[in-house]
C-alpha cells in the first residue's frame, strides 16, 4: 500500500517489516562488493549516528538528495549540481561530470 510514488523503504516501514524509515549504502571500489542494508546501517562499518549526516530525499521519485556543497576533510567543494541521485541497483552515484572531476581532483592530487 501507500500513495503512488511511495519508496520501497518507506514501504516496508510503514509495514512494521524494517525498524527506521532508512537505509545505508556501502559502495565499494569495482573489485569489491557493494552493500545496501534496508532499515539503518551497518553498525560494523558506521559505529554512531555521529559519524555521518541523515540526508533527506528531495523526491519521493528516486533516491535524489541535495548536493550542492561536498565535504572533502576540512574543505568543502561548491557543485554547480544542486542534487544527486544514489542509484543503489548499480551502485553509482550520479551527478554533473565537472562536478565528479572537481572531486576526483580534490581526493586524487589535492589531499591537503
Amino acid at each position: 500500500g501507500g500513495r503512488p510514488g511511495t519508496l520501497l523503504v518507506e514501504k516496508l516501514y510503514n509495514a512494521g517489516i524494517i525498524g527506521k524509515n532508512a537505509f545505508g549504502v556501502d559502495y565499494r571500489w569495482l573489485n569489491g562488493t557493494s552493500s545496501i542494508l534496508l532499515g539503518g546501517y551497518d553498525t560494523d562499518l558506521i559505529k554512531s549516528d555521529q559519524e555521518f549526516a541523515w540526508i533527506g530525499l528531495k523526491t519521493n521519485t528516486h533516491w535524489t538528495v541535495p548536493m550542492s556543497t561536498v565535504k572533502y576533510g576540512d574543505t568543502e567543494l561548491s557543485m554547480a549540481s544542486t542534487s544527486a541521485v544514489l542509484d543503489t541497483g548499480t551502485s553509482l552515484t550520479i551527478f554533473e561530470l565537472s562536478d565528479f572531476m572537481k572531486i576526483w581532483n580534490k581526493i586524487t592530487y589535492d589531499k591537503t
